[in-house]
């Protein structure tokens, strides 16, 4: 055995990685290919999960919403690569993502279409929604508000997507059918708590410690939690729905104060959790 082995310490050995085994951190895909933002699979999914559980609800499951979970997953992977593509100096690194997840998003999509093809007309909406984000990408606009509010409205959509079966037959049923009002009810509450967490989170990272911005999204969280009061007043929504706001909205002023504004970190990691715990909330609230 040659002498710089055996000179190994075992306190050594166990740092060097066993064959057949991958060090972890290698093994990690990059950016470009798993998507960072790990505050948006919430959002990503918590809707399309409320829209078919309220169709289930109603005794129907629509076919489409098989490979249109599939379609939803790529489709973003290729939305944030293409977002990154736009803002990047080298673009190269993000040419094969692309690729792949836009070509896996036709074949999806002409699955999805084929089994419901009124499902195009929703593009309407989403053009001109994805557009603008793709737009200040493109600008290179990382604090605008406006793309990411527009990216938020686009996600929470899905749970009216996954519910009906097209843009013009949900607009129709929202003036005959009760089962189509709550589910825009739940796509706006979706809406409206998602823009919140923007709000939010700004002031936890980007905007952390800025007094300004603090009131802004402690307003934001005030003002809707009144107009959900008001509605389950006069409209009938469930009284849960004004309480789970209010709560978000004492987390909205009560976090960044014990934390930021004092000089104290929070992580993104432990933001992330406490949202956990009210994306479970909501979820109870929406399809109880």
């Amino acid at each position: 055995m040659p002498a710089k082995a055996a000179a190994l310490t075992a306190n050594e050995t166990h740092r060097i990685p066993q064959r057949g085994k991958s060090d972890p951190k290698r093994q990690r895909l990059p950016a470009e290919w798993l998507p960072r933002q790990h505050g948006a699979w919430a959002m990503l999914f918590l809707p399309f999960i409320v829209g078919v559980a309220l169709r289930v609800q109603e005794g129907h499951f629509n076919i489409f919403a098989v490979p249109l979970l599939l379609l939803w997953l790529v489709g973003y992977f290729a939305f944030y690569d293409l977002s990154l593509w736009l803002k990047a100096r080298n673009k190269t690194r993000y040419v094969r993502p692309l690729q792949v997840y836009g070509g896996l998003s036709a074949v999806l999509g002409a699955i999805v279409l084929w089994l419901e093809p009124a499902l195009i007309q929703w593009g309407i909406v989403y053009a001109p929604l994805l557009s603008i984000g793709l737009w200040q990408a493109w600008k290179k606009d990382e604090s605008a508000l406006l793309g990411r509010i527009m990216t938020v409205i686009a996600a929470c959509l899905i749970c009216a997507v996954t519910f009906s079966d097209g843009l013009f037959p949900f607009l129709q049923g929202l003036q005959t059918n009760p089962a189509f009002r709550r589910a825009a009810m739940a796509t706006a509450i979706l809406t409206l708590y998602f823009v919140g967490t923007v709000f939010y989170v700004k002031t936890m990272i980007r905007e952390r410690g800025e007094k300004g911005f603090l009131a802004y999204s402690v307003g934001y969280h005030a003002v809707i939690t009144l107009l959900a009061t008001w509605a389950a007043i006069t409209q009938g929504v469930h009284w849960l729905v004004p309480v789970f706001l209010l709560a978000t909205t004492i987390r909205a002023y009560v976090l960044p104060i014990i934390g930021p504004m004092r000089q104290k970190t929070i992580t993104p990691k432990q933001v992330g959790i406490t949202e956990f715990f009210f994306v479970l909330a909501l979820l109870f609230i929406l399809v109880r």
